[in-house]
């Protein structure tokens, strides 16, 4: 609501005082009297019972009529969404305050994807509740623990992180969802798969027979009852892709295990690209660099194209490369927030909007760094490790949620890499 340009006021007269009451118009034109002052000035209140005459809270976004059975969300008719909108266009309405474009909803329903496993820790919470208690109790107590685990959701500010954390909030309700109903009728939970859509995804963790989601034609084939089964995940092409870059900035040799090469393509691409060797088995990969690195351009895609989460991790093996690269990111705004970081070790990055124009250094200086979300904080231990010197990463905590046991796995590489604790200093309030 806001305050009628016209100055349109109602006149109340009680016990020989008059007193002015303004007029407010709502989203939709409906009028109101603004009584915010009425008892401070008559020492009265006002009686509407059941609040059929009164409107209790302003909204810039929405319009509610009972009485019409009118319920509008930044303009769109409630039962126009319930009807012709799919889940992920509503949620990512719900986000960003318009519907998604196709480019933007198939992008959305990626992320919701990529965010659908939880933490194994709380998988183990399911032991413990006791069979047959009811699923909304347990959903309502796993999602609270959640912040036990992503405890930086309260630090978000960056529109990237506030996507991601309430894209991995509505992809991990749907998880502990079907983990509750399992758990409620005795049966094992069932992991999620990445390669079904959204709405399939689900059903499949119900035991479904679902084939050709995300495709022009989806198959059913319809089941007996829903039960459980053991499901494995597929290996992480970010955390492999981590590896590979590490071995690429230090000129190592490793050989990674239980990765599917062709899952890494992308990336493999670009690190022969930069003068690497990359030798592919079954389910290993090795990869060697022995000469000096090459410049490449690289423009993060959607899948099957280069990866973005992998875009900091390779933009620090271009700072030590033989000449200029160039970097386009394609996916996330915001995304080379790092680069301050970098620079502050010797790199000659130049930032141009989602264009980063990289000029190969010599060699990295150590340098205190900070680690301002998963993959950046991963890019800053790989330049911490080309660097000949001491460096120090604050805020490890968000490397430590994608990255298990890092530290131990890199001391197995010959890393002079430990976890430091620092004691939380308390401040007094004066």
């Amino acid at each position: 609501m806001e305050m009628n340009s016209e100055s349109e006021f109602a006149v109340l007269k009680i016990g020989g005082k008059e007193i002015k009451l303004p007029v407010v118009v709502g989203t939709e034109g409906e009028k109101a009297f603004d009584i915010a002052q009425l008892r401070k000035e008559t020492g009265y209140v006002s009686l509407d019972q059941s609040l059929t005459n009164t409107a209790v809270c302003y909204s810039s976004i929405t319009f509610i009529d009972g009485e019409k059975g009118i319920l509008r969300y930044r303009g769109i008719p409630i039962e126009e969404l319930v009807k012709t909108e799919a889940f992920v266009k509503v949620a990512y309405l719900l986000v960003h305050g318009t519907l998604p474009d196709e480019e933007q909803s198939r992008l959305f329903s990626t992320l919701l994807n990529k965010n659908s496993l939880l933490h194994e820790d709380m998988r183990h919470f399911f032991d413990h509740f006791p069979r047959g208690a009811h699923p909304m109790h347990i959903l309502s107590t796993m999602i609270n623990a959640l912040a036990a685990f992503y405890p930086n959701v309260d630090l978000l500010s960056m529109d990237e992180d506030i996507e991601l954390s309430t894209a991995r909030l509505i992809s991990m309700v749907r998880t502990m969802a079907a983990m509750a109903y399992k758990k409620s009728i005795g049966e094992p939970v069932v992991y999620p798969r990445h390669d079904l859509s959204y709405c399939a995804n689900f059903l499949n963790m119900m035991g479904a027979d679902v084939h050709g989601a995300g495709t022009d034609v989806i198959k059913i084939r319809g089941v007996k009852q829903l039960h459980g089964c053991a499901y494995s995940i597929i290996p992480d092409q970010i955390e492999a892709g981590s590896y590979m870059v590490g071995a690429a900035i230090t000129g190592g040799d490793v050989t990674l295990h239980n990765v599917i090469p062709k899952h890494m393509e992308p990336i493999t691409a670009k690190l022969r690209a930069a003068g690497c060797e990359v030798t592919e088995y079954d389910d290993a990969m090795r990869i060697v660099r022995h000469g000096a690195i090459h410049p490449v351009k690289i423009k993060t895609m959607p899948h099957p194209g280069f990866p973005t989460d992998m875009q900091p991790l390779m933009t620090v093996l271009l700072t030590l490369a033989d000449g200029t690269s160039i970097v386009t990111e394609g996916i996330w705004e915001n995304r080379f927030r790092y680069v301050d970081e970098l620079i502050r070790m010797g790199a000659n990055i130049q930032v141009d909007g989602q264009v980063a124009v990289i000029e190969g250094v010599k060699k990295l200086y150590p340098a205190p760094l900070r680690a301002l979300d998963l993959r950046a904080g991963a890019a800053m231990v790989m330049a911490a490790l080309a660097a000949d010197g001491v460096s120090e990463i604050d805020e490890t905590a968000h490397i430590e949620r994608g990255y298990e046991n890092i530290v131990e796995k890199l001391q197995a590489l010959g890393a002079d890499i430990r976890r430091v604790e620092v004691p939380v200093r308390m401040t007094r309030a004066m």
